[in-house]
């Protein structure tokens, strides 16, 4: 949305408690899926956040580690569109995947 001098206003926002690292390179990413929900990556927090798009606070998931759960710096982040998401685990080398129970 444009305001009357043609600049970009934000139609939502809201507070997000986490990105306290002052790294340029470690910064979120977002995807949206095809319900409306919002997935912010937390790379220093080693985790995704989960919103609805009215802002909301849904969930989070991932923790720091190797295994099928864990992350260590998920960077990139993008929806599947069949309830899931796939993520960059940067400090892993890998590339996840997470099914997101339909809410």
């Amino acid at each position: 949305m444009k305001d009357a001098n043609g600049n970009y206003i934000p139609l939502t926002n809201w507070d997000v408690v986490a990105w306290y690292g002052q790294s340029l390179d470690n910064k979120p990413y977002v995807a949206v899926d095809d319900h409306g929900n919002l997935y912010a990556t937390d790379p220093e927090g080693y985790r995704v956040l989960h919103f609805s798009t009215q802002g909301s606070f849904v969930n989070f998931f991932g923790d720091y580690g190797t295994g099928p759960n864990g992350v260590n710096l998920p960077t990139g982040i993008i929806s599947d569109g069949k309830d899931g998401v796939w993520i960059a685990d940067a400090g892993n080398g890998r590339i996840i995947h997470f099914t997101i129970p339909v809410q």
